[in-house]
């Protein structure tokens, strides 16, 4: 595909060589005649850096510079796998909502993949006292994002202020995020709306619900753990697109097994809000509807929505976790579950633009992360080679700058060699590993 392409290419010059001539040469011609769109061609062309009839910038030899060559494949290898994740995950094909909302619509109802009329998914709580959206909300005609958004911020913030002053557990932070495609899938399709708002962990000191000032997007879409959509008036086929929310926040965050978002209007005396999760069965995305419910003081929809923004991530079906950064400046993003011990849970992770894996601790064993990686510091000084970089991002959290694949075939006795060496040094700096398995 064209966007791999273009990176192989990067990743290729990054190295400092193209193939030898002998064994390929690419012109214009040779691009001409792939199955690339023309911008994508000669994005290619130009990270190339090669001109019509004329040779390839450098040529390196295997036996020359082996190690180049070395590290341009690990790069590659590194990018197929990542493609290949993408590929193969199985995942059931969307709704595409954006194509055409009704023909969208029409269609998951004929297949019976939407349900309406459920009960709200979780007990509710008793109603505290707010004035929160006891006022009239904003006129039907009136702008969507200069009036409609800001009365939702304005209103729920007045909620969350309420609940806290009734000592009612908030956990949930809002974002305000309807802009550009920040909600995008991986594998390049980047059409379609975002959600106006929605929420992620509560973990730093930012305020609850975002300011009607301005745009506020997550850190992450990994961390998106419920997305919202208000409309200035209903009609059935909005419906499609908290489903389409739903399942693109499945697609995303690879290991999730359930996505909840809303559909809402706040428009006059008429305030009303829909909830939606969405599961993978069989192969097809299959979601649930609730019936309304009214977001008026002491009404369901308010205790709906007071419920929602009292469930940690988890509870929601966001099993990743999102971190406080207190000691990294990179920004953190977890991609999805790699593993998990008896002491920690292993993420696919980026830190900054550098992917490899975050290993969170679990409660109790935070402290083991120091730990760990005063040891591997300890042994970098000492010289032994081949070892990951570590970076504590924060209290029980560390990052390793490489995604190691699983072992498949027969050890050979070369291999069994470098481990046992790996350990002999270990044990020169008096370091004992204890956790080595034979089988």
């Amino acid at each position: 595909p064209p966007p791999v392409a273009s990176k192989v290419a990067g990743v290729l010059l990054d190295a400092g060589y193209v193939y030898r001539s002998s064994l390929i040469h690419i012109q214009r011609s040779d691009l001409a005649s792939l199955n690339i769109s023309p911008p994508h061609r000669n994005t290619l062309f130009n990270k190339l850096q090669l001109q019509e009839h004329q040779p390839p910038l450098r040529i390196i030899e295997k036996e020359q510079d082996d190690e180049v060559l070395k590290r341009a494949g690990e790069a590659l290898e590194a990018l197929v796998i990542k493609h290949r994740i993408i590929e193969d995950k199985g995942r059931p094909k969307r709704t595409l909502s954006y194509v055409s909302k009704s023909h969208a619509f029409s269609t998951v109802i004929t297949k019976k993949r939407i349900t309406f009329g459920h009960e709200f998914f979780f007990s509710l709580e008793s109603p505290i006292e707010t004035t929160a959206f006891d006022e009239n909300g904003p006129a039907i005609t009136a702008d969507e994002n200069k009036d409609h958004h800001p009365y939702f911020l304005h209103e729920i913030k007045k909620l969350i202020d309420s609940a806290q002053l009734a000592l009612f557990p908030i956990r949930q932070q809002l974002f305000w995020t309807k802009s550009d495609h920040w909600l995008r899938l991986d594998d390049g399709i980047s059409a379609g709306v975002e959600p106006d708002f929605c929420t992620t962990d509560h973990v730093s000191g930012e305020p609850l619900v975002a300011s009607a000032d301005g745009v506020k997007l997550p850190i992450s879409k990994y961390d998106v753990t419920i997305a919202m959509e208000q409309k200035k008036g209903f009609a059935d086929s909005d419906q499609i697109e908290m489903v389409d929310y739903g399942e693109r926040i499945l697609c995303i965050q690879q290991g999730r097994q359930m996505a909840f978002t809303a559909l809402f209007h706040c428009s006059h005396d008429d305030k009303t809000i829909r909830w939606a999760k969405t599961t993978a069965v069989d192969g097809e995305f299959v979601t649930k509807i609730t019936k309304p419910a009214s977001l008026k003081p002491k009404q369901d929809g308010q205790r709906q929505l007071l419920m929602m923004l009292s469930k940690t991530s988890r509870e929601l079906g966001r099993d990743f976790p999102k971190f406080d950064q207190t000691e990294c400046s990179e920004k953190l993003t977890v991609l999805y579950q790699v593993g998990e011990g008896a002491t920690s849970t292993v993420y696919c992770a980026k830190l900054g633009e550098l992917e490899g894996v975050a290993k969170v601790m679990k409660n109790g064993f935070e402290d083991l992360a120091s730990h760990e990686k005063r040891i591997l510091d300890h042994l970098e000084l000492a010289g032994v080679p081949g070892l990951m970089r570590i970076t504590k991002v924060s209290h029980g959290v560390l990052f390793f700058n490489k995604l190691l694949q699983p072992f498949t075939g027969t050890f050979t006795v070369n291999q069994v060699a470098d481990i046992l060496d790996c350990l002999e040094q270990s044990h020169t700096c008096s370091v004992v590993h204890r956790d080595i398995r034979p089988e």
